[in-house]
């Protein structure tokens, strides 16, 4: 038995060897293979630009046989020069370009892969873009409409414009535009509202503005200028529709607010609620119209796909001016702009 035992060792161990070897040997040949270069006559120029059409250096860009897709690059790879430039020599064909997730900059969201395909004879060329990820990217907000989108006369001692205090951009008041920015989005705001501006004024004036800060979000208020011109609710629509036409996009927010009730408002116990001291024919706002043009901004905000804020039942007496007993104290702007926040969040 003991013989049996002192040759048996040797043995084992020797079966031992040759498992762990075949074992080795196997790991050995299912490492990853390294990347390979395909050299031809052909010339492949990727261009890889920011979303400011600036030229992005360092950016490691892969290239794959269509074919053989899979794994690391196939067809070779190279690393973005100062004007964001590689160029690749290869055999005519088809490609796949994309980039390493291991290196690529953590700031931008990967695109998918490119599939290209290179012909015999001059330069073929790809311009890829990369842009900032959602949570980064630069947004902006533009306010458009009237003296309440404006902020005008809050008190006797705020007369005039304050848009520091508007429920939109306003800076000084927890405002759309500050809350958009307390949730963490890299926004600015810009107010091209004007006081006592008409749906007219906006479609002339304000919305060729917009298209500079291509906006992520817009805020309109309007009508109350309409009503005083006597513009009628056909009109008053059709000069809408043109304005949403212009201005909304899939990618932005447009919010539409209604008129607020300003009879209710105006009960308020403040002397310039007894006489019109803008001598603006106040009168002229009757509640019937407000209300008639309030639907059509309900239907505008249906049709349109945008987003509806109703002030309508918002606002009452202690949200309006001392001063002139017609636009919105600091208080009034507050309720309005918490409005609009609960109206994007839905």
């Amino acid at each position: 038995m003991g013989f049996v035992l002192k040759n048996f060792f040797p043995l084992l161990i020797f079966l031992l060897l040759i498992f762990l070897f075949g074992c080795t040997q196997e790991s050995f040949e299912n490492v990853e293979n390294e990347p390979e270069f395909l050299i031809g006559d052909e010339i492949l120029e990727v261009i890889v630009l920011n979303d400011k059409n600036q030229p992005l250096e360092n950016i490691e860009v892969d290239l794959w046989k269509k074919e053989n897709f899979a794994g690391p690059p196939n067809a070779g790879y190279d690393f973005t020069n100062k004007n964001g430039k590689v160029t690749f020599n290869v055999p005519t064909g088809e490609y796949f370009i994309g980039f390493n997730s291991i290196n690529f900059p953590n700031n931008l969201s990967q695109p998918e892969k490119f599939l290209v395909e290179v012909r015999e004879g001059g330069i073929n060329s790809q311009t890829i873009s990369l842009y900032l990820k959602e949570e980064l990217a630069e947004k902006k907000i533009v306010a458009l409409g009237d003296s309440i989108t404006k902020a005008n006369n809050l008190s006797p001692n705020l007369v005039g414009d304050h848009e520091e205090y508007s429920f939109s951009t306003g800076n000084k008041i927890e405002s759309l535009f500050v809350y958009l920015r307390s949730k963490g989005e890299n926004i600015l705001a810009f107010n091209l509202a004007e006081s006592g501006a008409t749906s007219e004024n906006i479609l002339e004036h304000q919305v060729k503005n917009v298209f500079e800060y291509n906006p992520k979000y817009i805020t309109i208020t309007v009508g109350g200028g309409d009503i005083l011109e006597n513009v009628s609710v056909q009109a008053f629509k059709s000069n809408m529709i043109g304005i949403i036409n212009q201005i909304k996009n899939k990618e932005n927010i447009v919010l539409i607010a209604t008129l607020q009730n300003i009879h209710l408002m105006q009960t308020a116990n403040f002397d310039s609620c007894k006489e019109d001291i803008l001598k603006i024919n106040i009168e002229n706002i009757t509640n019937e119209k407000i209300i008639e043009f309030n639907e059509a901004i309900k239907e505008l905000a249906e049709e349109m796909d945008l987003i509806l804020v109703d002030l309508y039942n918002v606002l009452g007496p202690e949200d309006v001016s001392d001063y002139d007993c017609l636009h919105l104290n600091i208080n009034g702007q507050e309720k309005v702009a918490k409005e609009f926040i609960n109206a994007i969040n839905k």
